[in-house]
């Protein structure tokens, strides 16, 4: 009897704790300011989208004030601005963090606002003597270090009470920090790139959040995992794929593609006809369609470019042109460069910004992204690219594969780079080429993941650099050129490509401008 009473008033003990935890947190999440929150893993995408905010909400009809939106950065990067404690730069070693703040989003960005607030002059006096200290190789006094840590909490406070923000932009793991949960409460999460987050990067942004969208491709790149424990461990599958994967067999079998909980976007905006079918083909099992009739608008719009293509045709902006250089491994480790792609990737680019000029003069213009699979080729083509003067901006990009996710460009030259010399890879066909010889000779060239990034960044067209020879080896690259072979997409001599014809068009062009 005195047990049952002790079990019911402990019962009784639990129900009103469990009611009180409730009402608490209840109470909490009524102090927090309610938000959607933005979350992609690079700092890179998070800034490409509050870029897209912005412009909305300076256009937006109906609401005089427009989206309010706020950039959140982590520690280390708005530290890139404004000088911290030198402690600081010495714990976490700064120069370690590659990522520099947009500076086109410092009316949005929360380290720049907190610089507006009213204790801003206290705080860039603090950033004056820890400066002075930094230069002196001294760490500031703990009190002043503690002081700015106040001040700046407190300036954080106030401007996100006072902002009112629709619309919080960080990383994922920005979203695990302290700040997002001291002061929102998330009643819808966006993680975009979904399929780049590990699992632990999703989780932390989905547990702020009542209601979460995921979204991204897992058929493109997925998180880059150094330790090949947590690798094999279950770190490399991402939580999009994993829900993803559940409903794999269902998306392959039926042209329905909404799913309860799962949509597939079929429609692409991107890039002409010629150019998505083989990805849509390949990587998509047919179903991505056009959402326009995309090859006319091309065809109107960039004419001065017709004769650059095999086709000779604005709808079939697509070159393949073989190059048989030699590949180098650099000082980097796994990392190459191959000098003759290189210097054919300079000159391409030399000829279409002149071009890019004369369309620029007719209301239009494009821009270029030299895209690699490897960072030691990127660093070649930029140095290439310098040496003859041509500038690497917005207008003209060098990047590698990977970095390119998420981005577009107008024209893409992809250089492939590895390469053997013939006598190499003609004797590996009296015996086949077996997995690890091709992992070997094409390495993350063969990734289908890879691969299908670096044929979708292209807008306007695309001219692809490589040894076809090796290529082939490979069952994705085999296909493709049998694609292109079939549609007259290759160049028979790359030495004369592009023709001395057009080149001559494009510069009498440029005289006249």
């Amino acid at each position: 009897m005195l047990n049952r009473e002790a079990q019911k008033r402990s019962a009784d003990s639990e129900e009103v704790e469990s009611e009180e935890h409730k009402k608490s947190d209840s109470e909490t999440k009524r102090k927090l300011m309610k938000c959607v929150l933005y979350c992609a893993p690079s700092n890179r995408a998070v800034d490409i989208v509050t870029r897209m905010l912005k412009q909305v909400s300076i256009n937006r009809i109906g609401r005089k004030k427009g989206i309010k939106i706020l950039r959140m950065y982590g520690r280390g990067i708005e530290r890139k601005d404004f000088e911290g404690p030198a402690a600081y730069k010495i714990l976490f070693h700064d120069e370690e963090t590659p990522a520099q703040p947009d500076a086109t989003l410092q009316d949005e960005s929360l380290h720049h606002l907190v610089h507006k607030h009213g204790n801003a002059k206290l705080l860039k006096d603090l950033e004056k003597q820890f400066s002075a200290c930094a230069k002196a190789g001294e760490v500031p006094s703990l009190k002043d270090r503690l002081k700015y840590r106040e001040l700046v909490t407190e300036a954080e406070e106030a401007v996100i009470r006072k902002g009112k923000f629709d619309i919080v932009l960080c990383t994922c793991n920005e979203a695990a920090g302290d700040r997002i949960n001291k002061y929102f409460h998330a009643v819808q999460c966006v993680i975009d790139e979904a399929s780049r987050c590990t699992e632990p990067e999703a989780m932390a942004p989905i547990n702020l959040a009542d209601r979460v969208v995921l979204i991204g491709d897992h058929k493109q790149l997925v998180p880059i995992i150094h330790s090949r424990l947590a690798e094999e461990k279950g770190l490399k599958y991402t939580l999009f794929e994993r829900y993803a994967e559940l409903l794999t067999s269902e998306f392959e079998k039926t042209d329905n593609l909404k799913f309860p909980y799962f949509t597939c976007l079929e429609s692409q905006y991107r890039m002409p006809a010629s150019l998505s079918a083989f990805p849509s083909d390949e990587f998509y099992q047919g179903k991505l369609k056009d959402a326009f009739d995309s090859t006319l608008g091309l065809a109107q719009q960039f004419t001065e470019l017709q004769n650059l293509w095999p086709r000779k045709d604005v709808r079939h902006p697509i070159a393949f042109c073989p190059i048989y250089g030699d590949c180098q491994e650099s000082g980097r480790k796994h990392s190459y460069k191959n000098e003759k792609e290189a210097d054919k990737a300079v000159s391409l680019v030399e000829v279409l910004r002149k071009a890019a000029k004369v369309s620029k003069s007719q209301g239009r213009g494009f821009s270029i992204g030299v895209l690699t699979f490897y960072k030691a080729q990127k660093e070649c083509i930029k140095e290439k690219l310098e040496k003859k003067g041509l500038k690497v901006d917005e207008d003209c990009t060098v990047e590698t594969v990977d970095a390119s996710q998420g981005s577009q460009y107008g024209i893409v030259i992809l250089s492939t780079v590895r390469s053997l010399p013939p006598e190499d890879i003609c004797d590996r066909k009296k015996v086949g080429a077996d997995r690890r010889w091709r992992q070997d000779h094409l390495g993350m060239v063969a990734d289908r993941r890879h691969i299908n990034v670096a044929i979708t960044r292209a807008r306007v067209g695309m001219i692809i650099l490589g040894n076809n020879v090796l290529l082939n080896y490979d069952k994705t690259w085999e296909h493709l050129w049998k694609r292109y072979n079939k549609n007259g997409y290759i160049i028979e001599n790359s030495q004369k490509f592009p023709s001395k014809n057009w080149i001559a068009s494009i510069e009498k062009q440029v005289k006249r401008l």
